[in-house]
């Protein structure tokens, strides 16, 4: 799964660092075709690795996650937060909120 990338952009102003990691070195990602639980453990994973990184960052800082299918790489932006970023509704920040 060579094609599979784990890419982690920091943001402040400028580009700090990029990291790339091998998908597969994350948690139940060594199959090309998923099943069962190895979806939940990767987006497990993947919050996981937000989790860390957003103690890093400023506070009015978030992370986007985007995910190309063509190319098969999941990017991590650092961005500030401004209105226009809220997408999940109120509900959802509400339930699951820390």
């Amino acid at each position: 799964m060579k094609e599979h990338f784990f890419r982690l952009c920091h943001f402040a102003g400028i580009v700090e660092t990029i990291e790339t990691l091998r998908v597969d070195e994350l948690p139940a990602l060594g199959r090309h075709h998923w099943e069962g639980d190895e979806i939940l453990h990767f987006i497990h994973a993947v919050l996981m690795r937000i989790q860390s990184e957003l103690q890093k960052v400023p506070e009015l800082t978030e992370i986007v996650v985007e995910y190309c299918p063509t190319t098969r790489k999941i990017t991590f932006r650092e961005t500030d937060i401004t209105n226009d970023h809220f997408f999940l509704p109120n509900e959802f920040i509400e339930h699951f909120a820390a």
